[in-house]
């Protein structure tokens, strides 16, 4: 089943892949960014949410004063969110529909983010270099996904280890394109059941990235 497959039988059935509240991981980068530089914040600055999903990140952008673009590689998700979030009235949200390898900003941003971003198309440094190209110099780079070091039969995200991610390669990746890396680190994620109730399955392990590109 193709990725916009499964957001067209999601949205059928009236259901949610990811759910509606931000991942406690990227919640982690963006309180790493908002006390590592506050005046990122209600500033209407141009952020993007790479692979949006059903916009639960973009949302959270929003609500902190960006002005946001979300990038989402199913049609059927970026029409059906877009919708959604007009009716909530997230006007300063922008679906785009489109592949991140032939999608290009107008502007220059100044925050991206990639939240459980997880591809095969060249790995992670073919992403960052991406990335990279679209931040105007200080923009930031914040990062959250599954992380390699996660074993077992429990373990979350994709099962190829080449698209979980490794926050040591993300890390020094950056700092040879001349950023600074504020922070970067695994951290644990405890998973709820549908009912909310406590499960006996280890927490999932997420990589956290947050960068700065530099000024010059």
């Amino acid at each position: 089943m193709s990725w916009d497959d499964v957001f067209k039988s999601l949205i059928a059935a009236g259901q949610m892949r990811f759910g509606p509240h931000p991942s406690e991981s990227v919640l982690n980068a963006v309180k790493t960014l908002s006390e590592y530089d506050p005046a990122v914040l209600n500033a209407g600055l141009h952020a993007v949410d790479v692979g949006a999903g059903e916009g639960r990140h973009s949302k959270l952008l929003a609500d902190l004063g960006f002005k946001v673009t979300a990038l989402e590689l199913s049609q059927a998700a970026a029409e059906h969110y877009s919708e959604v979030h007009r009716q909530e009235g997230y006007d300063q949200i922008e679906w785009v529909n489109s592949p991140y390898q032939e999608w290009t900003p107008d502007e220059p941003l100044d925050v991206l983010l990639a939240a459980f971003f997880h591809h095969t198309d060249g790995g992670i440094k073919v992403a960052l270099s991406r990335f990279d190209s679209w931040l105007r110099p200080g923009g930031y780079i914040l990062m959250a996904g599954h992380s390699r070091a996660q074993s077992g039969p429990n373990a979350r995200g994709p099962r190829r280890s080449d698209m979980l991610w490794d926050y040591q390669e993300i890390s020094s990746t950056l700092q040879e394109m001349g950023y600074e890396v504020i922070k970067a680190e695994d951290v644990p994620r405890d998973l709820p059941t549908a009912s909310g109730a406590a499960n006996h399955f280890p927490p999932a392990l997420d990589t956290i990235v947050v960068a700065r590109k530099p000024v010059a």
